[in-house]
């Protein structure tokens, strides 16, 4: 992750209105919900700091290796895989927490 990226609320400036809508628009089960911007105006750091305000369990994998190479499905499901065993590893934990298996 770039070091400019924001993972706390305190950390934004000017964007709580963005985070509401983002917020809200989780919250209402939107199937889509697109972040777009030019490039360093704080797409990820917007992005970092809902998931956290939200307090739910997520995963962020970047694809971005991925955007200039043609990727065969059963290449991107092992780079998923790949990209997500330590974090699903730490969900599993959470959900155990719970009381989940």
């Amino acid at each position: 992750m770039d070091s400019d990226v924001k993972i706390n609320k305190k950390d934004l400036f000017d964007r709580e209105r963005e985070l509401e809508e983002i917020i809200n628009a989780i919250k209402s089960k939107e199937r889509l919900i697109i972040i777009y911007g030019v490039r360093r105006v704080g797409k990820t750091s917007l992005i970092n700091v809902t998931l956290r305000e939200l307090g739910e369990p997520f995963v962020i994998i970047d694809v971005r290796v991925l955007y200039f190479q043609k990727v065969l499905k059963y290449q991107l499901k092992a780079f998923l895989l790949r990209s997500s065993s330590e974090k699903l590893r730490n969900i599993k934990g959470y959900l155990r927490s719970w009381g989940i298996n």
